[in-house]
């Protein structure tokens, strides 16, 4: 098992200008997301993500090339504070599945499924947890972090 949560704020100065994620990747750096929300760089990837031009939240689960992408019905930021999650179980010898929660809630799809994500792990490589920001625009957009946790039960 595999857990990351994060409480955070932000609020956009220009509307749907920012980039913003929390979760588990092995790269989180400067492109984490490419401008205009293109795309994710990372190749091994477990996110809640906001792309630059979108309102809502989005679940993202990427392993090799194998990609997971799912807008939820959850609008992100604004002026409190939202509490983000990743929770990554195995399933069998060769697979993860992964779920994703905002405030304690699963982060639902447009036909109001919680969102859920199948991976294999296979050649995954090591991954940093943290909290990402981009601007898209010219204005300034901080992120603010109340904490961030995460934590890995390992079997033997």
């Amino acid at each position: 098992a595999l857990v990351g949560e994060a409480k955070i704020q932000y609020a956009e100065h220009n509307t749907n200008a920012a980039n913003v994620a929390f979760g588990f990747a092995d790269a989180i750096g400067t492109n984490l997301i490419t401008d205009n929300g293109a795309a994710i760089t990372a190749s091994t990837a477990i996110l809640i993500y906001k792309k630059d031009g979108e309102t809502v939240w989005r679940c993202y689960a990427e392993n090799n090339g194998t990609t997971n992408d799912t807008a939820s019905t959850t609008t992100a930021g604004g002026s409190t504070y939202q509490t983000l999650m990743v929770e990554v179980m195995a399933v069998d010898g060769t697979n993860v599945e992964v779920t994703y929660f905002c405030d304690g809630q699963p982060l639902r799809d447009s036909n109001s499924r919680p969102i859920k994500h199948r991976l294999a792990y296979a050649s995954a490589t090591e991954m940093q947890v943290g909290v990402y920001g981009k601007a898209g625009a010219g204005s300034v957009h901080t992120v603010k972090v109340d904490y961030i946790y995460a934590a890995q039960r390992r079997i033997n």
